[in-house]
């Protein structure tokens, strides 16, 4: 019997730990215009930059994974960076965080000039609720330029580019561009009967340790 009872007690607060603490990661895909037609070449330097946007839902997420159209059809070498940066309402987009900076530019593209996707996988970034943020291209050691592909007109597009510091708004081709996100941890809540269980396990314990005192 007081074999039964301990097992009890064991049960419920295994049941109780899981129900408290179970918790889910579901990835979210913020944008991903991946399988668009690339009709247009805007091109990343160490003088011009390029961003494409993106907003996040009521969630507070964090960034795991972007991936680009890029090519390096000028055969530039050198290096350039990654970068998320966010906006207010009049404001020019701030830097957020890197990425992935010190990028070499050969291992850009197909190696014939062609485009091909660039993938950057294990980012862990966090991201506000309802925020609207940028995926940021910026050449920092580039000898030449690389190409980050760009998609057919959708208004608002959402595309910006800096030149020499100063950011204006493409209102045509948005980049191509996938941006993924894990969703936040949710913690369950108990049900009241899981409650119950716990409360007489830890009773009929009370009570074999006092038949046992006795």
């Amino acid at each position: 019997m007081k074999m039964r009872i301990l097992a009890l007690f064991a049960l419920a607060n295994i049941t109780f730990f899981l129900a408290v603490s179970s918790a889910y990661s579901d990835v979210a895909t913020l944008t991903d215009n991946t399988g668009s037609l690339q009709v247009s070449s805007p091109f990343v330097s160490n003088s011009t930059w390029q961003a494409q946007g993106f907003t996040t839902t009521g969630l507070e997420y964090r960034l795991t994974d972007v991936a680009l159209l890029l090519s390096n059809s000028t055969h530039s070498t050198g290096t350039f960076a990654l970068s998320i940066y966010t906006i207010a309402s009049n404001t020019s987009p701030v830097w957020v965080a890197d990425i992935r900076t010190g990028i070499d530019a050969s291992t850009i593209g197909n190696g014939s000039g062609g485009y091909a996707r660039y993938d950057v996988l294990g980012i862990s970034i966090s991201l506000s609720p309802s925020t609207p943020y940028f995926l940021v291209a910026k050449g920092t050691n580039l000898s030449a330029n690389i190409q980050w592909g760009a998609a057919a007109l959708i208004t608002p597009s959402l595309h910006k580019k800096n030149t020499s510091g100063t950011w204006t708004d493409i209102t045509t081709n948005p980049l191509i561009m996938s941006v993924k996100a894990s969703e936040p941890l949710a913690v369950a809540t108990p049900e009241p009967s899981t409650y119950l269980l716990l409360c007489i396990s830890l009773g009929a314990v009370g009570i074999v340790r006092r038949k046992m005192d006795n």
